[in-house]
């Protein structure tokens, strides 16, 4: 392989990595803020937003995608007779 080649193979591969490294850190991002969300926090800081109402972040400032009621699911209690 001649050296313009070589060169050539050597730009794509440190290209490809760094796509990769950039990838990776903006999958891990999604991912933290995914798991925010579902927690009822912020997806931005972090803050609980369990009795927030506003619709906003006392925190940070940033909207609440979703109204923690709707991220906490029903659970059906038993009844008095049950046993």
């Amino acid at each position: 392989m001649d050296s313009a080649a070589a060169s050539i193979v050597l730009t794509l591969a440190i290209m490809f990595l760094w796509t990769m490294i950039a990838c990776a850190c903006c999958g891990r991002e999604l991912v933290r803020a995914a798991h925010r969300r579902s927690r009822g926090r912020c997806a931005a800081c972090g803050y609980d937003l369990f009795a927030n109402t506003t619709g906003t972040c006392p925190e940070c400032g940033s909207a609440a995608a979703t109204p923690r009621a709707l991220l906490i699911p029903l659970r059906v209690l038993p009844s008095k007779g049950a046993a």
